[in-house]
């Protein structure tokens, strides 16, 4: 059809390729390390989203993340980030986001999340918290597009969990 109608999927598109240059560069910083540090890679992702009129708080224990990990992990975040900024907590200066992490030992991790894997290997527990002034809070059906496939595959490809909650 007419050109206007692919405007948002060539942003998309062209959104995905930064967060992908974004992580690939992060991993060339760190390749002989063999893994980056979790709070580098989400200070580096986030910037773009970083602005005075709009909260964004980053906290999280000094946690390495595995190379094989990292653009899946940084598709996650990208993608929450942009749609923070189109439909959610970041949409105006009334909103916030807060994203913490933690890594939580194997003999812990149940009682953290009872539905995760019963194995004794650690778990980063990442929380992803938007808050929005009350008349932006969605109403009615969450669809899940293209976006939320991608992050729930990308959780899945990391051999990870993912829950969601809203609350007014």
């Amino acid at each position: 059809k007419g050109e206007a109608e692919l405007d948002p999927v060539i942003d998309n598109i062209r959104s995905w390729i930064d967060a992908l240059s974004v992580a690939h560069v992060a991993s060339i910083d760190n390749e002989d390390q063999g893994a980056i540090a979790v709070g580098e890679l989400m200070a580096t992702l986030m910037k773009p989203y970083t602005d005075a009129g709009r909260k964004l708080s980053v906290n999280g224990d000094v946690v390495t993340l595995q190379h094989s990990m990292l653009t899946p992990f940084s598709m996650v975040f990208h993608e929450l980030a942009t749609n923070a900024v189109k439909y959610g907590g970041r949409q105006t200066d009334k909103g916030d986001v807060t994203l913490t992490w933690a890594l939580v030992e194997g003999d812990d991790h149940q009682e953290a999340l009872p539905h995760a894997a019963n194995d004794d290997h650690d778990m980063l527990i990442v929380h992803w918290n938007e808050r929005m002034p009350t008349e932006q809070i969605l109403k009615g059906e969450i669809v899940q597009g293209f976006g939320g496939r991608l992050i729930a595959g990308s959780i899945r490809q990391m051999g990870g969990v993912m829950t969601q909650s809203w609350s007014a």
